[in-house]
């Protein structure tokens, strides 16, 4: 095959591709509008009531339930803000499910749903485990201290 003849077929093998590409990133920055359209401000707002009904009868972990439930009004607001950009990342709207806008029994609902349980679950464990973090960190830099220190005073020793 010529190199001529190679150019042709990559040409008409490329052209479908790039054609598709280009649909893709427009439907992309169309998601990161609506995205960014749906976590802020009032619409935010709105998703954070809904989500704090919806939450309550989608989780099946009566457990974690009950954690969101006790979260003050600002760590509720925060979880819920970061797990809907945490869907939006994933190419998932949380307001599809909490909004009643796919039917319940929708796999992409059930999907949005075990997502959002799923990272919520996550952060319950994290923020569980964060003064034994905390402690863990500091005992670590002073470990590190302690060492420097006993090494800076070994080569300052005659």
């Amino acid at each position: 095959m010529s190199h001529t003849d190679l150019r042709m077929k990559f040409k008409q093998l490329a052209t479908p591709f790039a054609d598709e590409m280009k649909a893709f990133v427009g439907e992309l920055s169309g998601w990161a509008v609506d995205s960014s359209k749906r976590i802020s401000g009032v619409e935010q707002q709105q998703l954070n009531a809904a989500f704090l009904l919806w939450y309550e009868e989608h989780f099946e972990d009566p457990q974690l339930k009950g954690w969101i439930g006790t979260l003050d009004p600002v760590s509720q607001r925060i979880l819920i803000e970061q797990l809907t950009h945490f869907c939006a990342d994933l190419g998932l709207e949380l307001a599809w499910a909490v909004d009643g806008l796919l039917d319940a029994d929708d796999p992409l609902a059930r999907a949005i749903a075990d997502t959002a349980e799923n990272y919520c679950r996550a952060c319950q464990v994290a923020t569980g485990q964060y003064v034994q973090a905390q402690q863990f960190r500091r005992s670590r830099y002073l470990a590190k201290l302690q060492a420097k220190t006993a090494a800076h005073s070994d080569t300052e020793s005659p």
